[in-house]
């Protein structure tokens, strides 16, 4: 099922033209290679750093054995559910706690754990290092929460982390996913499938992908499965909700998912936004737009 809404709202406007500031000072772009990305984090972090943990939230740090991430549990939990997020930031940027404005909204809204996964991040940290982490990370929250249901939600460069472990999850035949959700998802770095709309976006360029390449593959092959999981989908997914700006640079990446999951049976959605931007939807209760598209993806991951 494929759903288009029109966003008509002066507050998204004024967000994109935020990030599109903050993108100009630090490009996901063919140069991400040539980048000192270990030096921008510390300044970038600094304003994570001053986010208060509201009072109706508990949060638990792991960091173990390699390992890192974070357990946001509500007050009001309501189920044994548990919801593990990937962050976007082109494998370069982003942790947990730059993504609590989002994360603590799911948690009260959905009623659920929240896993926020900081992974290894490039040019540091390759491809396989890091599907190795979030597997680890996965078979650790599996086996110590045999019964609970376990749903996957990826943004951006987190999209193609979420949508590979996955797959991979179902390969090896691992505890069964019941959800997965990808905002804005990169699912392919091989080049195979090249944008067919207009594209106008200043979030990221049209040139985030070879930089993505350069960045993390390091000789791994650009058409394997964790560099683009779109190529490797069968009828190897839970029910699946994608989400994603008709005039972004990876709208074709959503798009063609989309696709790949109607030709394997594959319970699916495609929410098409207009007038919006790439990542936009962990925003969460920030607009009333937002707000709606987290009551869709609690509601989704419920079934």
């Amino acid at each position: 099922m494929i759903e288009v809404k029109e966003v008509h709202s002066k507050k998204i406007d004024k967000l994109r033209k935020r990030e599109e500031i903050l993108s100009s000072k630090f490009p996901l772009d063919e140069n991400m290679d040539k980048v000192n990305w270990k030096k921008i984090r510390k300044v970038v972090d600094v304003s994570a750093k001053l986010y208060k943990i509201p009072r109706s939230l508990h949060i638990k740090e792991y960091k173990k054995n390699g390992l890192k991430f974070e357990v946001i549990i509500p007050k009001k939990k309501e189920n044994e559910d548990i919801i593990i997020y990937f962050h976007g930031g082109g494998f370069v940027l982003g942790n947990a706690i730059y993504t609590r404005h989002f994360t603590k909204d799911l948690a009260e809204k959905s009623g659920s754990r929240i896993v926020s996964v900081d992974y290894p991040l490039g040019p540091q940290n390759k491809i396989v290092d890091i599907m190795e982490n979030v597997s680890s990370i996965y078979d650790l929250i599996s086996i110590k929460n045999p019964d609970s249901n376990i749903s996957l939600i990826g943004t951006s460069a987190g999209g193609c982390i979420a949508l590979a472990l996955a797959l991979k999850i179902n390969k090896e035949k691992k505890k069964a996913l019941t959800s997965l959700v990808l905002y804005s998802p990169l699912t392919d770095l091989s080049e195979k499938y090249q944008n067919t709309n207009e594209v106008d976006d200043k979030v990221i360029f049209h040139t985030c992908k070879e930089g993505c390449r350069k960045v993390i593959l390091d000789g791994y092959r650009k058409s394997g499965l964790y560099a683009s999981p779109l190529l490797h989908v069968k009828n190897n997914l839970p029910r699946t909700m994608i989400v994603a700006d008709n005039n972004e640079e990876l709208f074709t990446d959503s798009y063609m998912l989309y696709n790949k999951c109607i030709e394997n049976n594959i319970q699916s959605s495609f929410i098409i936004y207009k007038n919006t931007y790439h990542a936009f939807q962990t925003l969460s209760n920030k607009t009333k737009e937002t707000k709606e598209l987290l009551e869709i993806t609690c509601d989704f991951i419920k079934g």
